[in-house]
């Protein structure tokens, strides 16, 4: 019940933002901008699509395998699609937890642990690429200070994975038990993520943005011309959009974000929101459609 009542919040607060958002824009203005975009750019923009979801299945298929998984790659791929379809519905992508459904070698609990893992470095990929938006907007110091802030919860990552008081607390009662069972896995799965798995990871999170930088880069100028830098300092902002979990697929959000960060760089507000919606599309919703055939398939077998 009250699940069906988040729901009808978001549907309604995403309708109210993507009204506000035509308002300010105009429909017609969006309509002019589509209208009059450049093929060419479009088609590169989309022939990145299957590089950024090959790149981001790497990742999870490395942290499986650092996990003791025994599936193969087609696996990792299923399961990525299948979690970005999910996504698209639940609050900060958190639907991407259904990943864990097609693996068997092992324990899903572990599984659902690298999920949050592989979030957890996504965002901090993230924001340490806002710093140059924050450095040309802001001070030095300022971007000095969010650095340390950033770094510090990067190096928590090394500190979590050796946490000896889990496995020494006892429990009474048998629902207590289960749960401090399932910590414990999840600390297992903290301790497969070496230093080096860790930068290996938030290595290939710097390529799957960089993948994305690219698309939007070839997206703005489908619409308009805009320099790459344009794109360095806005497109990780705008990414942060995800942190807002009030609407479905942060649709809204995520548009009027762009017309606010764009304008500092005089881009029109109108491509300012529909490149961010076309690079959610290309890289989200596509995608997420085929995860969602992937997962009815399986489950009609």
């Amino acid at each position: 019940m009250l699940k069906s009542k988040i729901v009808y919040v978001k549907i309604l607060i995403t309708a109210v933002l993507i009204g506000y958002l035509l308002k300010a824009v105009g429909l017609r203005d969006m309509y002019d901008v589509i209208q009059g975009g450049s093929e060419i750019f479009f088609l590169c923009s989309c022939a990145f699509i299957p590089l950024f979801i090959v790149i981001k299945t790497l990742k999870w298929h490395l942290m499986t395998r650092y996990a003791g998984a025994t599936e193969g790659f087609s696996t990792s791929l299923s399961a990525i699609l299948v979690g970005l379809g999910f996504s698209i519905f639940t609050p900060m992508r958190a639907g991407e937890i259904l990943r864990v459904t097609y693996y068997k070698s092992v324990e899903k609990v572990v599984l659902g642990g690298l999920v949050i893992v592989d979030r957890v470095i996504d965002l901090l990929t993230v924001l340490y690429m806002c710093l140059y938006f924050v450095v040309e907007q802001y001070s030095l110091l300022t971007t000095l200070i969010l650095f340390l802030v950033i770094s510090s919860v990067f190096i928590m990552l090394f500190v979590v994975r050796k946490l000896p008081f889990i496995s020494s607390v006892t429990v009474g009662s048998s629902k207590a038990a289960k749960l401090w069972q399932s910590i414990r896995k999840l600390e297992s799965c903290l301790k497969v993520l070496t230093p080096m798995n860790i930068i290996r990871l938030c290595g290939i999170s710097f390529v799957v943005w960089a993948v994305a930088m690219v698309q939007f880069y070839f997206i703005m100028n489908t619409y308009h011309e805009a320099p790459f830098k344009v794109i360095l300092a806005g497109l990780p902002i705008i990414q942060l959009s995800n942190l807002l979990p009030v609407t479905i697929g942060g649709i809204g959000v995520r548009e009027n974000l762009s017309v606010m960060v764009m304008r500092l760089y005089d881009i029109p507000q109108e491509v300012a929101a529909m490149s961010a919606f076309t690079l959610y599309a290309i890289d989200i919703l596509i995608p997420g459609m085929v995860g969602w055939i992937v997962f009815s398939t399986k489950k009609g077998k």
